[in-house]
């Protein structure tokens, strides 16, 4: 089958894709010399902002959370766990998803506590 674009339109159809090969039985292959980059200046941008919003923190957070085009977005990962996890375990990996992004949104915007391995060097 294709990437599922319509239930995981930003990332996750990949892995869901993956996922629903190894389950009909389709050996997997990855070619060592493929040559994958990252934007570090995406990463250092996102690291130094540490997801904090200067003003209406809480309408901005709502509205990344509920974004279908974002990665960590709520619709996003519950039709990656409907499409990837058998039932328990979806509704796991729904909550475990949702306890950290609110637990970091509060931690990091209004108690101020950035881990060390977050900070900008």
């Amino acid at each position: 089958g294709y990437l599922d674009e319509v239930n995981l339109p930003h990332y996750g159809s990949d892995y869901e894709w993956t996922i629903r090969a190894k389950k009909k039985g389709y050996a997997l292959l990855m070619i060592n010399s493929t040559h994958i980059i990252t934007d570090t200046n995406l990463r250092s941008s996102r690291v130094s902002g540490l997801n904090t919003y200067s003003e209406n923190k809480l309408q901005r957070f709502i509205a990344d959370f509920k974004n279908p085009y974002k990665n960590s977005s709520f619709p996003t990962t519950v039709n990656f766990a409907r499409l990837v996890f058998p039932f328990p375990f979806s509704t796991i990996f729904i909550s475990y998803h949702l306890t950290r992004k609110v637990a970091g949104f509060i931690v990091c915007n209004y108690l101020n506590i950035i881990p060390s391995r977050l900070k900008a060097k």
